[in-house]
């Protein structure tokens, strides 16, 4: 055998050794995820996850005491109510399955039993609960809106981190922080990204071993997450990390690993701030972070976009830009920068979509909406420019497949005005 044969032998092995050095350094139960966005499947059509014998279109009563602007944040689906947790009202508004108003919760303040802001809000199926980080508690209340009680956070974590999310998982809450070196000169190198107390904030569980190196800017926790346990356990992660962990009552474990390859964010850009995304060209060529996650009873369900500010490339030709029927048929034509990878709970089996349609039920091309258990929530805001001269309610884009559907959306749309409350549509996921 020559040099030449064994140095390129050599370089074969460094490479097949460095594309599954990630795999090799990994226990055997974690898989990880190889998302090739040059092989993204294009306006994958998802009709297929949903029982399409059932859906619900719901206009939410319009009162003067439940008002719903546009800046909802979660909507949740529980025991045939509807719960709207919407930012500008600082409330959470309770509706019964034909869209009835019931109740509230909405006191901000300064009192015992009020809150200054509603960073967080998470419904189980006996308690909403509502974080108030400005006040370092969490205030909870029963599935009926009435006030129950209050945790103080201040003293069990003045010691240790200052959390920035949580959920509740059976009679035990998680904290998360992963941005340790935010307040390095109050909190110390604390060694965990995690931990599960009991519902007195006492008993603590320690999870997620941490070190200070490796830790983010706070501009890459992108990551929306919609907690919701399923078959007794919650999935999460940090947008800047590339781990999905599985929580049940009394574990932290690794489940998946997403490899993006040559779009995977180099450590070396990791810690950019705002302004260097802004500045720099180079994190175009990356995927900066995970920005949604879902969890449902067969699939995980995550959101990403390409690139720090791709959607700003995306211009219409000089001939298209004059016609608005052109215009809608380029921008239903054009290449999004959303991305979504559905990973089968069942057979570890994952999807890459560039763009996702539902054409049983909704419109041309979509982003992912509300998930809560086995129910995907998508609302419309009545918006003065939806509505055309004579006050009718446009609904411009394809009509789905579903005929049922379509009648149903037009009987609802006869009832509409600007002034209206939201619109939810409820849609089942298949067993």
């Amino acid at each position: 055998m020559n040099k030449l044969q064994i140095t390129i032998m050599a370089l074969c092995a460094i490479i097949v050794s460095s594309c599954g050095s990630k795999e090799l350094s990994l226990p055997k139960e974690v898989k990880v995820l190889h998302l090739d966005l040059d092989k993204a499947e294009k306006h994958k059509d998802i009709s297929e996850m949903f029982d399409t014998s059932y859906f619900r279109i719901i206009p939410l009563e319009t009162k003067k005491e439940c008002l719903v602007g546009g800046e909802i944040r979660n909507i949740f689906y529980r025991n045939d109510r509807i719960y709207v947790w919407e930012e500008q009202t600082k409330g959470v508004f309770m509706f019964d399955q034909n869209g009835k108003y019931l109740n509230k919760i909405q006191t901000p303040g300064e009192g015992p039993n009020e809150y200054l802001n509603l960073s967080k809000v998470r419904i189980t199926d006996d308690r909403i609960y509502l974080e108030d980080n400005y006040g370092s508690k969490i205030l909870y209340y029963d599935l009926d809106c009435n006030y129950l009680g209050k945790i103080s956070e201040r003293e069990f974590f003045k010691n240790t981190f200052n959390p920035n999310d949580f959920f509740v998982l059976g009679d035990r809450m998680f904290f998360f922080n992963f941005f340790l070196d935010t307040y390095p000169e109050k909190y110390g190198n604390v060694p965990y990204k995690a931990c599960s107390t009991d519902m007195e904030l006492k008993n603590p569980k320690k999870f997620l071993p941490y070190d200070i190196k490796n830790a983010p800017s706070s501009y890459f926790y992108l990551v929306e997450q919609f907690y919701a346990p399923v078959n007794g356990n919650v999935h999460f992660m940090c947008s800047k990390y590339d781990t999905i962990y599985v929580a049940s009552k009394d574990t932290i474990v690794p489940k998946y690993v997403l490899d993006f390859g040559k779009r995977q964010l180099p450590k070396s850009l990791s810690k950019g701030d705002y302004l260097d995304v802004r500045e720099n060209e180079e994190y175009d060529n990356y995927v900066l972070g995970v920005k949604k996650l879902w969890d449902t009873k067969n699939y995980l369900i995550l959101n990403f976009t390409y690139g720090a500010f791709p959607a700003s490339k995306c211009t219409f030709p000089d001939e298209i830009k004059k016609d608005p029927e052109k215009r809608k048929e380029w921008s239903r034509k054009w290449p999004t920068n959303e991305y979504h990878v559905f990973i089968d709970k069942r057979t570890g089996e994952y999807s890459l979509a560039n763009g996702i349609n539902i054409s049983k039920f909704i419109r041309y091309r979509t982003n992912f909406a509300f998930v809560d258990g086995d129910y995907t929530i998508w609302y419309d805001a009545m918006l003065p420019f939806d509505f055309d001269k004579d006050g009718k309610y446009k609904y411009d884009v394809k009509m789905p497949e579903n005929p049922r559907y379509a009648r149903a959306w037009n009987e609802v749309n006869a009832t509409l005005n600007p002034n209206s409350n939201p619109v939810i549509t409820i849609f089942k996921m298949k067993d």
